[in-house]
């Protein structure tokens, strides 16, 4: 970590400079960032974090997906600009600015209106004399009523119109943003009436270009004026006659008068304020208002169902929602705060449309302050049907009467909002007043979602809340979801939807999704949440069933009684279902992508008595606990080019067949894909069964098979104590057994009839009591094995290799390679030491090593030798 620090520091002076660090440390809109995808870190400063609203930029996923949304969904009133560095010379590394860019109108008008400079105004101010009648004004231009949109011709216009009836010794020099100093030297008119003459003149001023040609008479242009006198106050000083300017303007803005000249005392009285308020009204009057983007996910698949739109300032404003709220309720602005936030989001959302085709926009209003039927008209005329798209937020801390309460439900109706009651479970909450406030959405308060994995007794409460909830109708929220266990207890509790840090920071882009890993514990949780009642859904004929989507509704069972059906679903998130084949049915199911997985103990597939069923893989599947189960009526072919992962854990286990104690039914294997089992438990079987009462067959025709089973006694293809009917062709197998009792290949206690042909297999097996292909004792019957390759290599204590002991079992090899290594107290090869079978090897070759105390290589106690042809070394404890 220290090296990675050092490189990142080494890349950070490479691209950005020596200077970087006392640059960001100096500003707050530019930050850089280095990632490093070999080992997924990230170096970023904390203008970065800041500027990206990710409160942790080293989860490389978080940071990245926010990357890639970036460029796409920038939004907020804030044009986040992002700057890729040539990283060419560094291997698998990403570097890169990003930067906060706003639009300085007094600069693109300083292209086509000469500004006088500051320091022209400051060499006018302090060659004042005594008995001047000079009048400085500080001038802010804005659109009135709303505080909106500015163009650049309109202040250009009203400057000019300012510079024309002024006199010719009038100084206009740019201050900030739209403000603008006006320094008139010599005027007779009084300070009042020469401000609201300015401020007339503004508002009469046609709109023209650079160059005169009319561009519109109508506007809402207006000016709010503050003035300075030569000799207001004590200090007669430039810098003090600028600054009493600006606070006359504070005030003019405060009293909504237009028009304010200094006046010391009320300087004194509001001195404390001042600072905060004009910055207050500079966001207001500016609209320098910018919005970061909460997602709402569903508690379903974690999918982006809304986002919460939250105020924020830009750092020349610095101020935070609570502190802007405070102010405007003691300037009497509330109002123009609703105006301005409903206005800028429907803005965000209408130049954002295909990121709200299936998604909400929460927007925050404040009760006291409803929309009047005038501004209401204009913003529903401008925005018309995206009004749908909108939930309003409203707290129930805020008592509100029944007819205003009436009034806003009828609004929200006509125009199909929404309603969302934010911070359910304080303040006035209670079921009274949510029946009255009849929302659609309820957003259950953070004081209740903290720590609730940890609280029973809080648990009991949001339980309960839920309930109600939704038996009232209503879509429960759980809002600050700060951790994991949060997470998860919430689902289980069947929340609706979710939001919170966890899930994702509120950000300045609309995130298209959030990141992989928690969406994909929310669908994990919710699937293992879906598995505790059982709900059964029945397939048709023809039928393409998703199975995530079902255990996302709860089902846990699904029966499947005719036809042919496809099931799908997500390869990386199990499914807690099982899969059930109505008795005496004929099936054919498709598996693509299926992933299942039940809690209890029980198949997570079931064939019926007497059914058949067809199972055809397609794509990457995989089958958890006790597998699939086929009863000794049964029958089951395997076939397709997919894959499919069979994983079971019981301590009677199987993973294709049946228990230890049952008979299995007839199984074929003719697929071309892949087939991964593992089984561990006592007794495990891989593909097979305890008995074998209907003499069926296991028969694998085809594809790659891997085996592993780990258990007290385990058989990988047959029987336990049954006959072991099996054939193997053209197919490749690696299986390796750790128990105390095993047999690769054939019956633990029966009779065999084994027949492998064009085959490559390697086995491995450890334990007491062991056989790779046969018997362990006293069976009957035969084993052929031709054209292909066997690996062997087993330690234990009593081995048999090939063979069986004291049964009257057969072994045959023609054209094969086998290889066999054993190591044990007593170790057979290729036959049975004391029994009475006879062994044929033709045209093979065999390499037989075993390091015993006992061995027996090759035959049988009194039954035939053949070996024709071939190759043969035999080593015992070479």
């Amino acid at each position: 970590m220290v090296m990675k620090k050092e490189k990142a520091e080494q890349i950070k002076r490479s691209i950005f400079g020596s200077a970087w660090d006392k640059l960001v440390a100096a500003v707050d809109d530019i930050g850089g960032f280095v990632v490093f995808h070999d080992t997924r870190e990230i170096a970023a400063d904390e203008n970065t974090v800041s500027i990206l609203g990710e409160g942790n930029c080293a989860d490389y996923e978080r940071f990245t997906l926010l990357l890639d949304n970036m460029d796409k969904f920038s939004v907020g009133g804030t044009s986040l600009r992002f700057i890729y560095a040539d990283t060419s010379q560094f291997e698998n590394v990403t570097a890169g600015i990003v930067a906060v860019e706003q639009t300085d109108y007094n600069s693109q008008l300083a292209e086509f209106f000469e500004f006088s400079t500051k320091a022209e105004l400051i060499q006018m101010l302090n060659a004042e004399t005594d008995g001047s009648r000079s009048a400085l004004t500080l001038v802010q231009i804005a659109e009135g009523g709303k505080g909106g949109s500015f163009s650049v011709y309109g202040v250009f216009s009203a400057l000019t119109a300012l510079k024309a009836m002024l006199p010719p010794q009038t100084l206009i020099c740019s201050h900030y943003k739209h403000q603008f100093w006006v320094y008139v030297p010599d005027t007779d008119i009084a300070p009042q009436q020469l401000g609201e003459q300015m401020a007339e003149c503004v508002k009469k001023c046609e709109i023209t270009d650079e160059f005169g040609a009319m561009l519109s008479q109508a506007h809402r242009l207006k000016a709010t004026i503050g003035i300075s006198l030569h000799g207001s106050s004590d200090d007669g000083s430039s810098a003090r006659r600028m600054h009493d300017a600006s606070f006359a303007l504070y005030e003019a803005a405060s009293k909504r008068s237009g028009v304010c000249v200094f006046s010391f005392e009320s300087y004194e009285q509001q001195k404390n304020d001042y600072h905060s308020v004009l910055r207050f009204m500079r966001l207001i009057e500016q609209n320098l208002f910018i919005y970061h983007f909460q997602p709402i996910v569903s508690a379903q698949d974690g999918e982006i169902v809304a986002y919460e739109a939250l105020m924020r300032t830009d750092s020349s404003i610095g101020l935070g929602p609570l502190e802007i709220l405070d102010i405007a309720q003691k300037q009497d602005r509330l109002y123009d705060i609703e105006v301005a936030t409903l206005n800028n989001t429907l803005s965000v959302l209408s130049e954002n449309q295909a990121m709200f085709q299936n998604r909400k926009l929460f927007v925050n209003a404040i009760p006291s302050q409803i929309l009047n039927e005038e501004d209401y008209d204009a913003l529903a005329a401008k925005y018309g049907e995206l009004l749908e798209k909108v939930v309003i937020e409203l707290t129930e801390q805020t008592e509100i009467s029944d007819e205003k309460l009436e009034y806003i439900h009828a609004r929200l109706k006509k125009a199909k909002m929404q309603l969302a009651i934010d911070d359910y479970g304080t303040g006035y909450s209670n079921t009274s007043n949510l029946l009255r406030y009849n929302p659609d959405i309820v957003k259950i308060d953070r004081s209740l979602i903290a720590d609730i994995d940890k609280n029973e007794k809080t648990r009991g409460i949001v339980s309960g809340i839920i309930d109600f909830l939704h038996a009232s109708g209503y879509i429960a929220l759980g809002e600050g979801v700060e951790t994991v266990g949060e997470l998860q207890t919430l689902i289980n509790m069947s929340i609706d939807l979710l939001q919170g840090y966890y899930i994702s920071r509120p950000k300045p882009v609309l995130l298209d999704s959030i990141s992989k890993s928690v969406c994909d514990e929310i669908k994990r949780f919710t699937l293992e949440a879906s598995g505790q009642i059982q709900k059964i859904y029945r397939t048709s004929d023809g039928e393409t069933i998703d199975l995530s989507k079902l255990a996302l509704e709860k089902y846990t069972d699904v029966f499947i009684d005719s036809g042919k059906v496809t099931l799908t679903g997500d390869k990386d998130i199990p499914a807690h279902i099982s899969l059930t084949v109505k008795d005496e049915a004929d099936v054919e199911i498709i598996m693509r992508n299926v992933n299942i997985s039940v809690e209890a103990a029980r198949e997570s597939m079931r064939l019926g008595s007497s059914s058949r069923a067809v199972i055809v893989l397609d794509g990457d599947n995989t089958i958890g606990k006790l597998g699939i189960f086929v009863p000794r009526t049964a029958d089951l072919r395997l076939t397709g080019s997919g894959n499919l992962s069979i994983i079971s854990e019981e301590e009677d286990c199987y993973a294709i067949g049946c228990g230890s104690e049952l008979s299995c039914g007839n199984i074929k294997i003719d697929m071309s894909g892949r087939l991964d089992i593992t089984a561990n438990g006592d007794k495990c079987i891989a593909i097979g069964g305890g008995r074998n009462d209907e003499n069926n067959s296991i028969t694998i025709l085809g594809g790659a098979l891997n085996i592993t089973c780990t258990g007290g006694s385990c058989v990988g293809i047959g029987c336990i104590s049954g006959n072991a009917n099996v054939r193997i062709s053209d197919c490749g197998i690696n299986a390796k057994i750790l128990a105390a009792t095993s047999v690769g290949i054939g019956s633990a206690y029966g009779d065999i009839d084994i027949d492998i042909s064009n085959f490559s297999i390697d086995y491995s097996s450890s334990g007491n009591k062991l056989c790779s292909i046969g018997s362990l004792e006293g069976a009957g019957g035969s084993v052929k094995i031709s054209k292909g390759q066997y690996n062997c290599k087993m330690n234990g204590k009593d081995i048999i290799c090939i063979g069986t002991n004291g049964g009257t079992a057969g072994f045959e090899l023609l054209h094969s390679m086998m290889k066999l290594y054993a190591e044990g107290s007593a170790v057979c090869g290729i036959g049975d030491r004391s029994g009475s079978g006879d062994i044929s090897v033709v045209e093979s070759e065999m390499q037989i090593t075993l390091c015993t105390g006992n061995g027996f290589a090759l035959g049988s106690g009194s039954g035939k030798l053949n070996v024709e042809g071939g190759k043969k070394i035999i080593k015992v404890n070479e």
